[in-house]
């Protein structure tokens, strides 16, 4: 039950009150919150400027925290700091990819006897998944501007692009085993 982390940056099943045992996954997601909050919140002078969501979930309880989490990844909508513009497609991509990530990929947490075992698959699993997000932001970046997400016009192409690709990153996933 032990709890330790920033409550904004921590992974939605770790914020769920319920016993968890902390996963590789887990981590993970918490770096993507990470990421998300840096592109938000830093101007590139090394000052922390709190900009909504991440602003609100600073002061928020567990549970809440987790429900407003949970809200924004429903229709994400970034706030990118000017210094960390050419990452707003980026941003977004995983703003709408860690939910599946860890729905279709990880699933249900494993039993304390298949801890290790599930630790090692998700390391491997992660080190595949690298160089896909690289791709993945190359594919972005050739269709559309990060300033592209914030023409009311282009957005829905935009989402519909990630979504794609998303898809297509968890099909690939289910039905090659460990590949992403």
């Amino acid at each position: 039950m032990e709890r330790t982390g920033t409550i904004p940056f921590m992974a939605l099943q770790r914020l769920s009150g319920n016993h968890v045992i902390h996963m590789f996954q887990h981590d993970v997601e918490a770096f993507m919150w990470v990421f998300l909050w840096v592109c938000s919140c830093s101007d590139g002078l090394k000052r922390e400027i709190l900009v909504n969501p991440y602003k609100e979930w600073m002061g928020l309880e567990v549970l809440d925290c987790k429900n407003e989490k949970q809200d924004f990844l429903r229709w994400p909508v970034m706030m990118v700091s000017k210094h960390h513009m050419p990452n707003n497609l980026f941003c977004l991509f995983l703003a709408i990819f860690s939910p599946q990530l860890c729905a279709y990929i990880w699933g249900d947490i494993p039993t304390s006897a298949d801890h290790n075992s599930q630790e090692q698959e998700d390391m491997a699993r992660v080190q595949a998944l690298l160089p896909k997000f690289r791709e993945v932001r190359a594919e972005l970046y050739r269709r559309f501007s990060p300033k592209d997400c914030f023409d009311d016009a282009l957005r829905h192409p935009i989402l519909r692009q990630i979504h794609h690709i998303t898809d297509s990153i968890i099909s690939q996933w289910a039905g090659f085993g460990d590949a992403p």
